[in-house]
Order: C-alpha cells, then structure tokens, then sequence
C-alpha cells in the first residue's frame, strides 16, 4: 500500500505543512495513520480526499464548510465547478489527483474544460506534456508507478486521436506529406499522435507508421511512399545504432525528404547534422510546422 509524508504532500498539493496539521486538528479533516515515533503516514484514500478539499477551498469555500459535507456533497459540489468553463483550470494538484484515482470522468472534464478556452494543441504542449515531463517528485515518493503513467498516456491518447478522426479531409494535403514513425526501443506514441494532429490541423498529409519501424520497415516505405518530411524521435538511451548513423542513413533512404527529429539524445547532434533539423522536446517540433 502506498503512504505518504506530511512532505509529500505539501509537495503534491501545495499546501503546507502546518495547514495540513491545522485542519486534522481542527476540523479532523484527515486521521492520519503514525509510526512509533508519532510520524504521520498518509494513505491513498488521505491523498485524494485532501485534493478534493484544497480545489473547493481554492474556489472560495470555507474550510468549515467543507469539513461539514460528506464525500457525497463534496463530489456534488466538484462536479458543479468542473461544469463551469470558467471555473477550473487544468491545475496540477486536481490533474495528479484524477490520476491518483485512475479517474478518466474527471480527467476528461479538466481537459475538455482547459481546452475550451485554450485550443487541443495548447493543451498538449502547454501542460499536459510538461506535467508527464515534471512529475519525476511523483514518482520518487512512490504515489506514480507504470499503471498510472499508462493511465494518463491511453487516455491522452485515445482523445488525440479523436481529434485527428474529427479533422475535415480539407485540412490533409496541401503543405505536404510528413511520415511520422517511432524506432525500435521508443515508445512515446502519446507525442507521435499530438504532432500527426498539430500536422494535420495545419494541413498536412501525414502517414503515422507507429513504433518499432527499423531500417528494414523504413526502406519498404520508401519504395511508395514520397514524403516531403520525415518526422520522429529519439530520447531514450537509443540501443539500435549510434544516433548519428542512424541519421544518416534514414537520410540516404529518404535523399529528397527533410528529416526533423526530437528528443534528448536527438538533440545532442549539431542543429545542421547532415540537413537534419533536431529539436530538444516535441513542442519545438511542432512549433517548427505550425509557425
């Protein structure tokens, strides 16, 4: 079972310590569990309930008045909030919290309402990728393990694609064809998915081949397929090749097509590395089509 620290979540919700005491013994808002030496440890159940207090409280409710409603009440009361567009931003203590809870309802609600006001790609560029990017304390206190990294990636996923299925047929051809691919040991398919949208939206054809596409996979393709871009990228320690040959020979195989790539180990070849354009992390790829 997972606990936390009073420290953990200070850091997690943005409230502080004292605070957190202040409330259990005011209003015993939270019993924490104590080790022999009187240190609280906090359960799952003590995570989410006081990130369901500090959104009502951040909204302008009393802590008297929260402390008086039961879960039912304080559900209705979030669900009223989260209905407003103006209410809620996609702030980060309510989006660890849906996470935490592996609840898709309300992780939907954060980031249809964010995207209302701020479009779909400046929701994936501007906080949901550095969320996943930054959410490295997460993991280090333990409250973050594989099951919810996938969570958030299927879900993210699934309403990226969505959006690429709602595009009109106008918007798929006329700026060029862009090929998209993942190599072997990348999996980061939740990025692919955000540029063939940003492509696409922009007026791109894009041919999004996935992950696991080696050189082999690559040359196939290039028989058909005459992109005008190749798009991919190469962060994790990459264990197919050395990144510079790699490079190179996709650009042997594509010689007519600009070759744009992202990511860390991507990022630490030379910007003019023989005509390949790097960007450091995927909104600097997108941004490069769209501006």
């Amino acid at each position: 079972m997972i606990q936390y620290s009073i420290s953990d979540l200070e850091k997690i919700t943005g409230i502080k310590a004292h605070t957190i005491r202040m409330w259990e013994k005011r209003y015993d808002l939270i019993q924490p569990d104590r080790t022999k030496s009187n240190v609280r440890l906090y359960n799952q159940e003590d995570m989410q309930k006081l990130q369901d207090i500090v959104l009502l409280y951040d909204q302008g409710l009393k802590i008297s008045q929260i402390a008086a409603m039961d879960c039912g009440e304080r559900g209705m009361m979030l669900r009223k909030f989260s209905a407003k567009d103006e209410a809620l931003e996609l702030r980060q203590d309510c989006f660890t919290a849906s996470i935490l809870e592996f609840n898709e309802e309300k992780l939907n609600t954060l980031v249809d309402n964010y995207e209302k006001r701020h479009g779909f790609l400046h929701t994936l560029t501007d906080y949901i990728w550095p969320y996943i990017e930054n959410s490295s304390l997460l993991y280090v206190s333990g409250a973050f393990n594989l099951a919810h990294e996938n969570f958030i990636n299927q879900v993210v996923k699934r309403k990226t694609m969505a959006r690429i299925d709602a595009l009109p047929p106008n918007h798929c051809g006329g700026r060029g064809r862009v090929l998209i691919f993942l190599p072997p040991g990348e999996n980061k398919e939740l990025y692919t998915a955000g540029m063939e949208y940003a492509c696409r939206e922009k007026g791109y054809f894009t041919l999004n081949m996935g992950r696991n596409i080696g050189l082999e996979e690559l040359q196939a393709i290039s028989v058909s397929a005459k992109p005008d871009y190749i798009v991919s990228m190469i962060d994790t320690d990459f264990k197919y090749m050395a990144v510079g040959s790699y490079l190179t020979k996709i650009t042997n195989l594509f010689p007519d097509s600009e070759v744009v790539v992202c990511g860390h180990q991507a990022a630490t070849l030379n910007e003019s590395f023989n005509g390949v354009t790097t960007f450091k992390n995927p909104t600097g790829l997108i941004n490069y089509f769209i501006g």
